[in-house]
């Protein structure tokens, strides 16, 4: 039998922070990406789970966030604790835990803190092991997870995100069956909103809809996903094709307002290094977009874009002409007299490296 481990590391920047920082274990702690305008300018990365259950909720924006850590420490007298994103220490503690996995087992690293793992010929009880066996791994190192094992990599996913621990999902249509749309990888916002109005609401609800529906509201690609995944056929987490997963992205709430070329490509370099950083050594992914992005202060959106004759995963060549295309955008900007208020960098039509497969 063919099955698939996934694995999530838990809260995994706050428990970064707490590994240094002792004081903080037990303590609603909320790590931050602050955009520098102000000192509650910005959004949530990540939230201890005391944060959770006082509201704050990962992707809220910091101005909301505070606002409930306001009332909690007028109203209950609890402080929450704000702390800045410290990307390069996450990534560091990241590789090492990987590092050691792959010592024994070949992973398919899909971002900072999850993976996943595909066992050939095995039985549910010989993967519960290796699950426990991985799980000791990620205890060693200070940190708890969450695993799941199901048939399909979609399904093993899903499941790790329902509960601590290790989840095993012999009976995928069972467990399937009432779970809402949105716990399913590869449902956005508008697909959610598209299902919901033909009332589907479960992924149960969805399995029983006819393919050629589907294709019909969501194009032949994705329509065969959402078909495919809601019944547990074998259907692979890269292969998704929604409105979050198109592509890698980061973008930031400049500091102050510039068209100035020197301070964008300062700001620029720090967004390409995240994303091309996250393509590259974790998804193992080749580029074939690359894109940036400005907001003006007058909230229009204003972009540079440029297809690569082929695509590529060689660093220099991305960072070249994406400072190329800043280049490109400052002189605009400077001949119409606009500037910016965020900046943005994102890369796309992304293809595995290792079997030329596209990602999305």
């Amino acid at each position: 039998m063919r099955l698939f481990i996934h694995l999530d590391l838990n809260q995994f920047f706050v428990t970064c922070e707490r590994l240094r920082n002792k004081n903080l274990i037990n303590l609603p702690v909320v790590v931050a990406v602050y955009s520098g305008r102000n000192d509650r300018s910005g959004a949530v990365a990540t939230a201890s789970y005391e944060a959770r259950k006082l509201g704050i909720k990962s992707g809220m924006p910091l101005t909301e966030a505070f606002k409930i850590a306001d009332k909690a420490k007028k109203e209950l007298g609890i402080e929450i604790i704000f702390l800045s994103h410290d990307y390069e220490y996450y990534e560091e503690l990241s590789n090492n835990i990987f590092d050691e996995i792959r010592k024994n087992y070949k992973i398919q690293q899909m971002s900072i803190d999850e993976f996943s793992l595909e066992l050939n010929n095995t039985s549910f009880e010989e993967a519960e092991k290796i699950a426990l066996e991985l799980n000791n791994i990620i205890k060693s190192f200070g940190f708890e997870c969450s695993i799941g094992i199901a048939t399909t990599q979609i399904t093993a996913k899903i499941a790790s995100g329902q509960k601590k621990g290790i989840l095993v999902i012999r009976n995928a249509e069972e467990f399937l069956n009432n779970l809402d749309i949105s716990e399913m990888p590869g449902i956005g916002k508008k697909t959610e909103q598209v299902l919901r109005n033909l009332g589907i609401n479960t992924i149960g609800e969805l399995a029983k809809v006819n393919i050629a529906e589907l294709i019909k509201h969501f194009g032949e690609k994705h329509g065969k996903y959402l078909f495919n995944a809601s019944k547990n056929l074998e259907v692979y987490y890269f292969d998704v094709d929604n409105e979050h997963e198109k592509q890698v992205s980061r973008i930031s709430t400049l500091k102050e307002d510039s068209n100035d070329y020197y301070y964008l490509k300062s700001v620029l370099e720090i967004l390409m290094e995240e994303v091309v950083g996250e393509v590259l050594d974790h998804k193992k992914a080749l580029v074939g977009t690359i894109q940036i992005l400005g907001i003006t202060t007058k909230l229009r959106t204003v972009t540079k874009r440029k297809k690569l004759d082929k695509r590529t995963d060689n660093k220099a060549l991305i960072y070249k002409v994406t400072l190329e295309l800043l280049y490109e955008l400052c002189e605009q900007l400077k001949i119409n007299k606009i500037m910016l208020r965020r900046l943005g960098f994102s890369v796309s039509d992304l293809e595995s490296a290792k079997n030329q497969t596209k990602l999305f």
